[in-house]
């Protein structure tokens, strides 16, 4: 299956947002598209996906956020379109 890259806000419970480009399983409307750059901390030894102010764990896996982004893209496809990101709410 292809994989596409996408634009995604995560926001935290703290109201921190964090805009990564993340690989998925769907197609990705141009809007949308984008290309993933250097890892954001290469010296990171945690397996969970983070937020960069709090610390607390947001996705288990890279592969749960995968699925999450998915799941929204699916749901709003139109409204991620227009705002130009997949905004995903981890409150």
């Amino acid at each position: 299956m292809q994989s596409n890259f996408t634009k995604a806000k995560i926001r935290c419970g703290c109201g921190a947002e964090a805009e990564l480009c993340v690989a998925v399983r769907l197609a990705v409307p141009e809007p949308l598209q984008c290309s993933p750059g250097a890892p954001l901390d290469p010296t990171n030894s945690r397996s969970d996906i983070f937020c960069p102010e709090c610390r607390s764990t947001l996705f288990s896996t890279g592969s749960e956020m995968m699925a999450r982004i998915e799941d929204e893209l699916r749901r709003g496809y139109t409204e991620h379109a227009r705002c130009g990101t997949v905004a995903v709410d981890c409150r």
